[in-house]
């Protein structure tokens, strides 16, 4: 019966530890489910820089929804999810089922490291970047 009590145990501590990892990792990865109820969806496809001195980046968003987005402001992170700044406002459209190219001015900010970007629209909802680099 000993073994069993500790098997029992072992497991509820594995679930406990898996419960807070999920917890833990879940605000970094888990979709912004409010631009769902607002009937926003965009997909930020790519980040590069415009010319060689990394002074301003362009951000290439695609709407997936029916409705046009406002982009109000642009807030880039470190890969320790830092905010290093957050430019606003920036006032970008995104007409419903297009492509837009959001430039953010940085006035050369950023040091070499992996950045990401987020685009906050003027309903509060928010699209992340994947990782991009500076060299």
């Amino acid at each position: 019966m000993g073994v069993f009590k500790k098997t029992i145990y072992a497991c509820a501590l594995i679930f406990v530890a898996l419960f807070i990892i999920s917890i833990s990792v879940g605000y970094l990865g888990a979709p912004d489910l409010s631009s769902l109820q607002s009937g926003e969806k965009a997909v930020i496809q790519q980040v590069s820089f415009d010319g060689a001195d990394h002074s301003t980046i362009l951000v290439n968003a695609q709407s997936t929804s029916s409705k046009t987005i406002i982009f109000s402001t642009a807030i880039v992170r470190n890969s320790e999810q830092q905010t290093i700044v957050a430019v606003c406002p920036i006032q970008t459209e995104l007409p419903s089922y297009k492509n837009v190219t959001v430039a953010v001015n940085l006035n050369n900010i950023l040091t070499s490291g992996n950045y990401t970007v987020t685009l906050e629209t003027t309903k509060g909802n928010k699209f992340f970047s994947p990782l991009f680099n500076v060299q």
